[in-house]
């Protein structure tokens, strides 16, 4: 078993709306259709108290799913042991943004979303229907979890299990570990390889429209290689380095030029980032898809 951390990371943002009897009856009315093939639904809150805090909830996510590897348990992923001070430092960062835009914008503007939420609805307004201010300090948060890999010997001390159904719980265990590494590892080569089939792609262009991100882009990922390589494999740390190789001295200002001259660099570097995706890519996939 590689040495790896789990790493969950969970946001609520309580009851902001659903089926609504009245809405569905009119529509059925309206349309002479069969209640059990429409639903009304409304927003018993309006989105706008919201949109901070999701934004800030992307941005967590983002900054903590370019560090770990998802696994097949719902919201868990992988992460590496040197990689955990910077899931903390994303933690450290976004949940103070997120709980002071709870208590500003949505508790501090509290009664702004009322009124909002009123006017929108109209008819179809109840007031027992918005949240009260306790209901969303209570339901609106995030979580964060990070925790060892479960071992098969942490198993072996759980008592009154029969010793064979204890086999095959750890085998169960074991299998289920190797089967997400395994496929984290297809992860982690794909994340490498999707940004640079992209510069290859837009290189070979005749028109080419080349953004800052183009490079950037490739550069962020092999900066994550080394976090998000989960069996220190050295045909993937390879791949990496050679990538950072063909960047250390290309920018997007340079692959913007016209003149013939760099029509000549962006076909060597599509041809060079197409070379290391055929050396390195498919072939790191498929040994770990064996």
């Amino acid at each position: 078993t590689p040495q790896a951390m789990l790493v969950s990371l969970t946001f609520k943002f309580g009851k902001q709306g659903g089926e609504d009897n009245e809405m569905t009856q009119e529509l059925c009315s309206k349309h002479d259709a069969d209640k059990s093939l429409v639903k009304g639904t409304k927003r018993t809150i309006c989105k706008e108290a919201f949109d901070p805090l999701k934004k800030i909830m992307n941005e967590f996510r983002g900054a903590v799913g370019r560090i770990t590897i998802p696994w097949d348990m719902r919201g868990m992923s992988f992460c590496k042991p040197a990689a955990v001070a910077k899931v903390v430092a994303a933690r450290d960062l976004y949940g103070p943004l997120f709980n002071g835009s709870k208590e500003n914008h949505l508790l501090g503007q509290y009664e702004t979303w009322k009124e909002m939420t009123k006017a929108k609805l109209g008819n179809a307004w109840k007031e027992d229907e918005f949240p009260t201010r306790e209901d969303l300090a209570a339901n609106v948060y995030f979580k964060m979890a990070i925790m060892p890999l479960p071992e098969s010997e942490a198993l072996r001390k759980i008592k009154d299990i029969d010793e064979s159904l204890m086999a095959e719980l750890i085998k169960s265990n074991d299998a289920r570990i190797q089967a997400g590494v395994k496929q984290g590892m297809v992860t982690a080569y794909t994340r490498l390889m999707e940004p640079l089939q992209h510069m290859v792609d837009v290189l070979t262009d005749d028109s080419p429209k080349i953004h800052e991100s183009l490079v950037e882009n490739v550069r962020k990922v092999v900066d994550e290689i080394p976090s998000l390589n989960l069996t220190d494999d050295p045909a993937l740390a390879q791949f990496a380095g050679k990538v950072n190789e063909m960047l250390a001295t290309l920018n997007a200002d340079d692959l913007r030029q016209k003149n013939k001259e760099f029509k000549v660099v962006r076909r060597q570097v599509a041809q060079d980032a197409a070379n290391l995706l055929a050396t390195f890519g498919q072939v790191g996939i498929r040994r770990f898809n064996q």
